[in-house]
Order: structure tokens, then C-alpha cells, then sequence
């Protein structure tokens, strides 16, 4: 029993003392036309100790109601890792890959497209174990129900 008790602190002091990345904020510039839309995503370490190897991929396009999701590629590194200290933050910055025009315009006012962003944040941490907090964010009318512009999928790490 001694031993089991042992064993459960120190997961729980692990557990305790590691990084937590996750989304803080999303914004994205006025759509106006002519213009290349960008998003900005703020990153946040919620957790008690560093995030080494801190990378943010992130990519953002839009899609019509009929398109199926897009999904993160392989991930490769921005080549510029760094660490992120509790209680600071990082941002990402996603430009759609076209200018705004007024078809586009057009179409996410009557529901026919919608503004996807999209990426992963990984990190170590001080165990050297390696963290991925998935995200997919919606802007649009057509936004599947229960997501907003705010709303991760998920920390996807164990």
C-alpha cells in the first residue's frame, strides 16, 4: 500500500507541476474587402512550469457547408521553438490564403462558406514529455452546432 501511495503522489505532483497550453483568445481582422483576413490566436501557459519546445502550426482557409473539415497535416516544426513560462503567452498569426472580395462576402453573409482556423500547439514538458493541444475554430453562419469562434476541439494530450 505504501508503495501504491508512493506512486500516486508522485503522478499527482507530476500531474501538478507540468505545463498546460491552451487557447486564450482568437481574433480576427474586419473582413473588408480587398483585404487579406488574419487571425490572431493567443496561447496561454496555465500551468506551474515551463513549456519547452513550445510550436504553434496553425492554418486557416474557408469551406463550404458541403466540404468536409480540414485537418491538421503532418506536423512540422516553424523551425523556431521556444519556451513559454507559466503565466505567459504566445500568438499565432493565420491569413486566409486570398484576398476578401465581394462574392466572399456575399456568400459568409447567407451561410454558404465559413472561415475555418485551424492547427496544433505542442510542447514538452519539464519530464520531457511531448503535448498537443488540437484546435479547430469557425467563423460563419454555417458553423456546425455548438461551435464558435472560441470553441477548441480539444487538448488533445495524455
Amino acid at each position: 500500500m505504501t508503495l501504491e501511495a508512493n506512486r500516486i503522489a508522485r503522478d499527482t505532483a507530476a500531474r501538478q507541476l507540468r505545463a498546460y497550453v491552451s487557447i486564450e483568445t482568437v481574433a480576427i481582422s474586419t473582413l473588408m474587402i480587398g483585404q487579406v483576413p488574419m487571425f490572431t490566436a493567443t496561447f496561454k501557459n496555465f500551468g506551474q512550469t515551463p513549456a519547452h519546445a513550445f510550436d504553434i502550426i496553425s492554418f486557416s482557409t474557408y469551406i463550404t457547408a458541403t466540404d468536409p473539415d480540414p485537418d491538421l497535416p503532418v506536423l512540422a516544426s516553424s523551425n523556431a521553438p521556444s519556451s513559454l513560462a507559466p503565466g505567459s503567452n504566445s500568438k499565432s498569426y493565420t491569413r486566409l490564403p486570398y484576398a476578401w472580395n465581394q462574392t466572399l462576402d456575399q456568400q459568409l453573409a447567407a451561410g454558404q462558406i465559413r472561415i475555418v482556423l485551424f492547427g496544433r500547439a505542442q510542447y514538452t514538458d519539464i519530464f520531457g514529455n511531448l503535448h498537443s493541444t488540437g484546435f479547430k475554430l469557425y467563423h460563419g453562419n454555417n458553423a456546425p452546432a455548438g461551435l464558435t469562434i472560441h470553441y477548441p476541439t480539444g487538448n488533445l494530450s495524455t
